[in-house]
């Protein structure tokens, strides 16, 4: 699927050029990795957050 995005600043495209050097990808290929990677962020966070009540229920009821 395609995405296109216009009116980008040109402060923030610089950026995004320097990060994808530095990785040693294009834009194209750094801006991609970095939309996947947001598109999974929410289930992440709620499974972390679910391993943190399990780890201070267990600690919890070690403490008794």
């Amino acid at each position: 699927m395609e995405i296109k995005v216009r009116n980008v600043c040109p402060v923030a495209v610089s950026k995004v050029d320097r990060l994808a050097k530095e990785k040693g990808l294009s834009r194209q290929a750094f801006l991609k990795e970095q939309i996947e990677t947001l598109s999974i962020m929410e289930e992440v966070e709620k499974r972390e957050q679910a391993i943190d009540e399990v780890l201070v229920q267990k600690l919890q009821e070690n403490c008794k």
